[in-house]
């Protein structure tokens, strides 16, 4: 019998730990990258954003722009949490949103549900005397009834992730690597091209284009990429020592 000590997805444990350091490496030059955020302080953190990502599906840039830790816990905006329901095939459908309440149902095969919240139930909750509800009670009632839903009927997609609004609204935005911030408004989006070309040094050119590799940039060809990155965020990609705009 094998005594090897395994993990899911046919990983090993001892073989994991034999490549820990060539991910930390990773991790560090994740680290010095402009597109990553400045509250990871280390390669660890990092590395267990990239590997919580793993778990629920997302890539390592996907993971480092959307995911938190917060005392030790992962969590997502509430709109990544359906983001990640509807690409398991969720549907979703708003049957009424207002200031006052929100009722959705949500459709996995044959199997729908509905469920509302209300502006009554954030008071019974003592949430409404919080600023963010004061000023978007719309928004988070949304993002109550969307994260409950998705949590019910996608828990096998989910493993127990909580929104990130939830552990605000808890008072449990303290942790050690995301401090507590307001609530900000939704990211905008857009799709960027990257040409690896444009680097003059070889050794430079090859970093970069495995970087888009490693993260699942869409190749366009010829050392041309393609992603959809935070357009706040997104500024420039620093490459070993090429600083190159995307």
């Amino acid at each position: 019998m094998n005594k090897e000590i395994t993990l899911t997805n046919n990983y090993s444990l001892q073989s994991y730990a034999s490549d820990l350091q060539a991910k930390l490496q990773f991790c560090k030059y994740l680290l010095s990258s402009a597109l990553c955020p400045k509250h990871f302080k280390s390669e660890s953190d990092v590395l267990t954003c990239i590997l919580f990502g793993q778990e629920i599906g997302i890539t390592p840039m996907q993971a480092l722009q959307t995911l938190y830790i917060v005392n030790g816990i992962p969590t997502l905006p509430s709109a990544g949490i359906k983001a990640l329901v509807i690409t398991a095939g969720g549907r979703f459908k708003t049957i009424e949103w207002t200031a006052e309440t929100c009722k959705l149902t949500l459709q996995r095969g044959d199997w729908i549900e509905e469920f509302e919240y209300t502006i009554k139930d954030a008071q019974r909750a003592g949430l409404t005397n919080k600023e963010v509800w004061q000023k978007h009670p719309k928004q988070m009632l949304y993002a109550r009834a969307s994260t409950v839903l998705g949590r019910n009927m996608f828990a096998d997609v989910l493993k127990g992730l909580q929104a990130k609004e939830e552990l605000e609204d808890n008072g449990t935005v303290e942790g050690d690597i995301v401090p507590s911030v307001p609530m900000a408004p939704e990211p905008k989006f857009q799709t960027f091209t990257y040409d690896t070309r444009r680097i003059k040094d070889e050794q430079s050119m090859m970093a970069a284009q495995k970087f888009c590799e490693v993260n699942n940039f869409e190749s366009l060809g010829n050392g041309v990429y393609r992603s959809i990155i935070d357009s706040k965020k997104l500024a420039s990609c620093k490459i070993g020592d090429q600083n190159a705009t995307v």
